[in-house]
């Protein structure tokens, strides 16, 4: 699990988050898609892109959805405490992480000065 790069530079305002889904990765599911905001003038002036990667495979032992929703929350608690705004776009299983961790935010109370 951890932390993907993509786009070096100084931080913008605001985040996009992407989340891949079970049995992906980073790289295998979004492709393109972050270069395709970066060579954006308009977008890229407002927004930065990162990948959360987390393990995941269609068989052995893997993270539960809680333990990876803990490691988001660290890495956006830790890594991306800079950012003002942060859109998660999640794929799959990501989308469950994301949601997860989100409910975590609403039911511990930080959703007033959560960022997402």
């Amino acid at each position: 699990m951890g932390f993907c790069a993509r786009g070096a530079g100084v931080k913008k305002k605001k985040l996009v988050l992407l989340v891949h889904g079970l049995g992906g990765s980073a790289e295998g599911t979004w492709g393109a898609f972050p270069k395709l905001i970066e060579s954006d003038a308009e977008l890229s002036a407002r927004y930065d892109v990162r990948s959360f990667q987390y393990d995941t495979s269609m068989f052995g032992s893997t993270p539960s959805l809680q333990t990876c929703a803990d490691t988001l929350k660290t890495e956006i608690d830790t890594r991306y405490k800079d950012y003002s705004s942060i859109a998660i776009v999640a794929h799959s299983q990501g989308g469950l992480i994301a949601r997860w961790h989100i409910a975590e935010r609403i039911n511990s109370k930080r959703y007033a000065s959560s960022r997402l």
